[in-house]
């Protein structure tokens, strides 16, 4: 696991040491090695492992050509045999860049898995920076007066001398105030300062433009779709991706609700990989909010045969982040702040990888109208009338659905956000024209699928879990990310593969108790990220640009408590009246 941060300048220009010395101390943990620092020509970048890593391989070359940055790679032998004249034992990194030697611009179609790098082409003068397919690994940029910088942490952007970050992106503030997340994924909260987007590449010549384009979306599989072998496909391609994450590491911690998700990657990476010591973690409420996830965690646990570790979330009110006076490079991680580092914390004290069940949930999305009505349309009614029948016996009632939306004909699109009426008019005016929810755009068979995936905010689930934002030396990896894994649950047939996750509870038959396997999945019963108001300050004064102090008062005073946008609104006051002194003490410690 390591992380990377440096500059291309004008040509000629060869970036100082003292500034990427700087850049370099800014992507550290306290257990991190040393930066190693490379400059050729206008080009130079620091690196730091995190974990146990051989800090010598950190930049890795190849003549003229050198790499930086944070690459695991997916099925890497088949990879290698590929390349051909790859050495037997050559790493990611080494495969990586050989990869761009054979291929050209074109290599990223030859690379799965979680990554996050720049190429240094000294010889074409050109730098290239990739972000792996479902932004599992962060990657962010700026450009400056003489060049750009390039980081997969935003802090070292913002420590840039030479980075403009001033203004505000009002479609971020909107996005953070609406939703918690942005949603343009190549967006960040500061006008100037980008994000390369899960599955694009980018390209800039010192004295150019930067040119971002994508390498990859998700989409549907073009064959026909898997109908009665989806659970030992999927099997298959799970046990395939948790072996590629975490078979170098002797343990693992897995992050393990009481649902079928993560209980499906806990149950096959205890059986699939004996050897991996696995303890499961799971975060419970027991006084604030009722919550059954903590009876369910325990089953699903000893069920499987592995250890559980409870972690009471109670006392992580919704404004502790800001009474704790902590602050993030951006609002959207903010007020989970406390609860992220002190749950990653824990985790790293148990095992240096962990698996996440995200993005599970959009992948296993049962759009079955789409499907239904294709079979109707060719007069496939052999198969349609089986597809009824399956979903009877799944769901153990008829399809009213069905009916529901042959009589009214519903798209399922998503409503669009109302804006609050406490923003400041004139900030209101400005977003006027940009569309501010999430709107349904693919067509097909599983358009809301497709457009889950796409969605910003799996990335930003993942920048919030990095070790950078949480300070935590684990490294959390997701098996559903895996291209295999997607390949598969974008192949098959909803019914009966996805009606209530039914592929999971087949392959959970015989592996946890059927307490677990026939659970419905249930929302929790109350919200533990509202507060009431009492006697708390909630005046606006930094955040007047875009809030209406007196309306957004009494919008507070009429509810009487603090929750979603208004929440988030005392968040970004907080977040922009200590921003000043933080880019302040930034700047105090550049060299």
């Amino acid at each position: 696991m390591r992380s990377f941060a440096g500059v291309v300048q004008e040509k000629g220009s060869e970036p100082g040491v003292a500034l990427l010395q700087h850049l370099g101390a800014t992507i550290r943990l306290p257990a991190s090695s040393s930066p190693v620092i490379a400059r050729d020509q206008s080009w130079g970048v620091a690196a730091v492992a995190h974990l146990s890593t051989n800090a010598a391989a950190l930049i890795e070359r190849d003549g003229n050509a050198s790499l930086a940055g944070n690459i695991r790679l997916d099925d890497r032998a088949s990879l290698a045999r590929e390349l051909g004249d790859s050495p037997p034992n050559a790493n990611d990194y080494e495969l990586t860049l050989r990869a761009w030697r054979r291929w050209g611009s074109s290599f990223v179609d030859h690379l799965f898995g979680d990554y996050s790098f720049v190429i240094w082409d000294g010889d074409a003068h050109e730098l290239l920076c990739v972000r792996d397919r479902f932004g599992v690994r962060p990657f962010f940029y700026a450009q400056t007066k003489y060049g750009l910088t390039f980081s997969d942490s935003l802090a070292a952007i913002l420590a840039h001398p030479e980075t403009e970050a001033d203004s505000l992106d009002d479609g971020a503030v909107a996005d953070y105030l609406l939703h918690g997340v942005s949603n343009d994924a190549a967006a960040t909260i500061y006008k100037n300062v980008r994000r390369v987007p899960p599955g694009h590449m980018l390209v800039f010549h010192p004295g150019g433009d930067v040119s971002v384009r994508a390498y990859w979306q998700p989409r549907e599989a073009g064959n026909e779709p898997l109908r009665d072998d989806a659970a030992p496909h999927l099997e298959r391609a799970l046990e395939e991706a948790i072996s590629d994450r975490v078979a170098p590491s002797a343990s693992a911690v897995i992050f393990m609700s009481g649902g079928l998700d993560s209980t499906t990657l806990a149950a096959l990476a205890h059986e699939s990989i004996p050897r991996l010591q696995i303890t499961a973690a799971t975060t419970v409420y027991r006084t604030r909010i009722p919550d059954e996830e903590e009876r369910y965690a325990v089953e699903a646990a000893r069920s499987i045969g592995i250890p559980l570790h409870c972690f009471p979330l109670d006392d992580y009110g919704p404004l502790r982040a800001l009474d704790e006076g902590l602050w993030m490079p951006e609002p959207g991680p903010l007020l989970m702040a406390p609860m992220t580092r002190d749950l990653y914390s824990f985790a790293a004290s148990i095992a240096p990888a962990a698996l996440h069940g995200h993005p599970a949930d959009a992948l296993l999305i049962a759009e079955m109208i789409p499907f239904l009505m294709r079979l109707l349309r060719r007069g496939e009614l052999v198969r349609f009338a089986s597809a009824l029948i399956r979903y009877t016996a799944v769901r153990r009632r008829p399809p009213y659905f069905l009916l529901r939306h042959l009589l009214r004909r519903s798209s399922g699109a998503p409503y669009p956000t109302a804006l609050p009426d406490w923003l400041n008019p004139s900030f209101a005016q400005r977003l006027r024209g940009r569309s501010l929810a999430v709107e349904a755009e693919s067509e097909g068979l599983r358009p809301h699928t497709i457009d889950a995936l796409r969605s910003a905010i799996w990335s930003s689930y993942f920048e919030w879990a990095h070790p950078l934002m949480t300070g935590a030396a684990i490294e959390v990896h997701y098996p559903f990310c895996d291209q295999h894994v997607t390949d598969v649950l974008l192949s098959v047939e909803p019914i009966p593969a996805l009606i209530g996750k039914h592929v999971l509870r087949e392959i959970l038959r015989g592996r946890v108790s059927e307490t677990i396997r026939r659970r419905r999945k249930r929302n929790l019963q109350g919200d533990p990220w509202t507060m009431d108001l009492g006697d708390r300050d909630i005046s606006i004064d930094a955040a007047a640009p875009y809030i209406d102090a007196v309306r957004f008062r009494a919008a507070c005073r009429d509810a009487g408590s603090l929750a979603g946008s208004a929440l988030r609104a005392v968040a970004l006051d907080y977040w922009l009246r200590n921003r000043p002194s933080h880019a302040r003490s930034i700047a105090a410690r550049m060299p």
